[in-house]
């Protein structure tokens, strides 16, 4: 559980019950929005993602990621628009960072919009680092992607 001054909130697993608030902020945040049924491709352990829910028990937020051997690829970080600024991003962030960490990760990486310096500044801030520029990776609009990537010590739990 997460708190601060104004808000407790709580991150959990990504289930099932989580699907429809989940597309409903895919829906309102990106271009090209993942739907119910993409999104219950999330439901396995190969892709480690994380809701957090607000004091109202509201999902205020989520983290999916896609795993393969001591990798993870963050595909979609989103927070309701009338949530943002209240540290949901960095804590669901902080929150794979504990997986990773858990689970013997070596790296993370993620693609980010060039023009989206609020996300940029997030994940610098949580030790993210320019790997390389994916021209021209998005559509509606065109516009190319930051690759940023974190890397963990790697060890494996016996």
């Amino acid at each position: 559980m997460i708190s601060n001054k104004k808000n407790d909130c709580k991150i959990s697993r990504f289930s099932e019950e989580h699907i429809s608030a989940v597309a409903k902020i895919e829906a309102d945040t990106f271009s090209e929005p993942w739907g119910e049924s993409s999104l219950a491709l999330l439901l396995t352990e190969a892709y480690p993602s994380f809701v957090l829910c607000d004091e109202s028990g509201e999902v205020a937020g989520y983290i999916s990621s896609a795993r393969a051997l001591d990798e993870i690829e963050i595909i979609n970080v989103a927070v309701r628009a009338d949530r943002k600024r209240r540290g949901y991003g960095e804590a669901l962030l902080r929150a794979l960072d504990g997986y990773c960490t858990e689970h013997g990760i070596s790296q993370v990486s993620l693609e980010v919009r060039e023009s989206n310096a609020a996300a940029i500044s997030l994940y610098e801030k949580c030790g993210y680092t320019q790997a390389g520029v994916r021209k021209n990776f998005y559509r509606l609009p065109t516009e190319s992607a930051l690759v940023m990537i974190k890397t963990f010590n790697s060890y494996i739990k016996l």
